[in-house]
């Protein structure tokens, strides 16, 4: 990356962090993952919900698809590294494998 969009810092800012540093890390590791250019946009930080994602029911699609071969190949195809980046369960994580056909 060369350049990060400056709504991202205020963006990450208003943000409490839960995790601390942890979660900043795999939340920036995450955004470079989904970037298509050379600039960070914020669209790229999602923030977590009060529902964690695990137990949310929707689909992704091809995104979804994209996200988790990304973060698997980024890993290593290591699954329990891969969830932690996502910020998913593994188990979360395997059932969506199954569901796109990536084992």
């Amino acid at each position: 990356m060369k350049h990060i969009d400056k709504r991202v810092y205020k963006k990450l800012h208003q943000y409490d962090f839960p995790g601390n540093v942890r979660e900043l890390k795999n939340l920036v590791e995450r955004a470079v993952i989904l970037a298509t250019g050379s600039i960070l946009k914020p669209d790229y930080f999602e923030l977590k919900n009060k529902i964690p994602l695990q137990e949310q029911n929707f689909d992704l699609g091809e995104q979804g698809k994209k996200l988790i071969k990304a973060a698997l190949q980024k890993t290593d195809f290591n699954k329990m590294q891969a969830a932690k980046l996502l910020n998913i369960s593994r188990q979360a994580l395997d059932r969506r494998i199954k569901k796109y056909n990536l084992s």
